[in-house]
């Protein structure tokens, strides 16, 4: 019979590695074939986004790939450093239209590397970078390492499989109760504002992150995400 820690380490989806994925990586330095595929794929969402050449300061591979907490959820976000806001004059405009870009790209293309997805971003160059595991494609190199904490044992985090469980049983709820969209929008930036929190900390393993990185996995923002445009789409229907 399994004890609560078993049933603990067994239920959450976050892992802990000694080593980068080494999928991409040989060791800590990214793979050259890696490196000149996800380069060329940069390219080609550079030109689907109409990005010009003088606009682009940097391509980054950063996110759970660049990381030691990669998991099988993790895709590899490639990022495009640019002159963000000389794109277009307006700010709110530009921002709509890259967000458009991306997800036209993302449910039009279906690019991976050794099987895992590669998911594209355009960032402000004035945009602080990630507070955890940033590579540099152009100058192959790593802008911030990531951090390797062995003693790090997710299996004795006995709240952080509670607090999980809390969310995911609480959006499970607002969802069969069928719930307004104003529930789930303060639930949202309650959500933001905890991964906001963590991101400034600096701290890969804030409980924050980590919080949210396992209800991502585990899908729930995506439940969200799905029940908000179904009301959405009913709303708009006759």
């Amino acid at each position: 019979m399994l004890n609560f820690l078993d049933h603990l380490e067994e239920k959450l989806t976050l892992q802990y590695h000694g080593k980068l994925n080494q999928k991409i990586f040989d060791g800590d330095k990214l793979k050259p074939e890696i490196r000149s595929k996800l380069l060329e794929i940069a390219s080609a969402w550079q030109k689907f986004a109409k990005i010009p050449d003088n606009l682009v300061h940097d391509v980054i591979l950063t996110g759970g790939n660049a990381q030691y907490t990669f998991t099988k959820y993790s895709d590899i976000d490639l990022h495009l450093v640019i002159d963000k806001y000389k794109l277009f004059n307006n700010k709110e405009y530009v921002d709509d239209y890259l967000d458009d870009k991306k997800t036209l790209w993302s449910v039009t293309r279906n690019i991976k590397i050794h099987g895992i997805p590669v998911e594209l971003y355009a960032q402000d160059k004035n945009d602080k970078l990630a507070a955890y595991g940033v590579y540099s494609l152009r100058q192959n190199k790593w802008l911030k390492m990531p951090l390797h904490n062995s003693k790090y044992d997710f299996s004795k985090d006995i709240n952080l499989q509670k607090k999980a469980d809390e969310l995911e049983t609480l959006v499970d709820n607002l969802i069969k109760a069928k719930a307004p969209e104003e529930d789930f929008k303060n639930l949202k930036k309650k959500i933001k504002d905890m991964r906001s929190d963590a991101l400034l900390s600096g701290d890969e393993f804030s409980f924050n992150n980590l919080i949210f990185k396992e209800i991502r996995n585990r899908g729930v923002l995506n439940k969200m995400n799905k029940y908000l445009q179904g009301i959405r789409d009913k709303a708009l229907s006759l």
